[in-house]
């Protein structure tokens, strides 16, 4: 595979660009090359022997899928973080709509669903060295395969979109990305974050959300803040959740 195109793209944003073919998990990857170079970078790898999704649970790598970290320099307050993630979510949908796939939808935290059949997820995580803080992206994308789950239904993009392979792909997700970046440059935070409150799924209906503890909190799913937590309506109060999964 040639990632000629990207790399372009990203060395006129001043990233560096990195293909392998292996390794334990592109985030600790971007972490490294932070620590050595202090510049935002781009790691793509075709298999992850560790890879990691939310609350450090394994994320299923073989051959075949997209398994992305993505540096930038913050310049963001630390509360509007959760945007990062909302970036690059709008930006994978915007990019599948170029090859004829319209019903990409989000999942609250981290999700990305095709109708409602789950093929990809996103993680962000804050990482600061002396002076410099950066929030680092993580994304797997189910391009050809996808584990055999019970707890909940999966898909993969040849099953619905015309993707013909992942570097055609991963050049027209880098032009959007930034393109998208600029709005959160110039202040658009509220543009972005309507752009990803459009596809969220279960909006407005009644759902459950399974905390850290386990418990689980029934209600009605009102919006997304800008912080990243889920307002919930529960009988006359309002709940902010920060930290839970919503079940399927």
């Amino acid at each position: 595979m040639s990632f000629n195109k990207s790399k372009n793209i990203l060395s006129k944003e001043d990233y560096d660009f990195f293909h392998l073919n292996s390794t334990v998990s592109t985030m600790n990857d971007v972490k490294n090359y932070l620590k050595k170079k202090y510049k935002n970078c781009v790691i793509i790898s075709d298999t992850q022997t560790k890879g990691r999704g939310r609350r450090g649970k394994k994320w299923h790598s073989p051959k075949g899928n997209i398994y992305c970290s993505i540096s930038f320099k913050n310049f963001l307050p630390i509360q509007n973080i959760f945007l990062f993630n909302v970036l690059v979510a709008i930006s994978i949908q915007d990019t599948f709509k170029k090859f004829n796939s319209k019903k990409i939808n989000f999942k609250w935290p981290n999700d990305l669903y095709f109708e409602n059949k789950k093929f990809g997820g996103i993680i962000a995580e804050t990482f600061e060295l002396l002076q410099h803080k950066y929030v680092i992206v993580g994304f797997g994308i189910n391009i050809l395969n996808y584990p055999n789950l019970t707890k909940y239904k999966v898909t993969c993009a040849k099953e619905f979109s015309e993707i013909q392979n992942i570097p055609d792909f991963m050049e027209i997700f880098f032009q959007i990305l930034f393109e998208n970046l600029k709005l959160l440059k110039k202040g658009n935070l509220d543009m972005v974050m309507q752009i990803y409150k459009k596809s969220l799924i279960f909006i407005n209906k009644q759902i459950e959300v399974k905390m850290i503890d386990k418990s689980i909190l029934k209600g009605q799913f009102i919006t997304i803040n800008k912080d990243g937590s889920l307002k919930l309506k529960k009988n006359n109060d309002f709940i902010n959740i920060y930290n839970g999964t919503i079940k399927i």
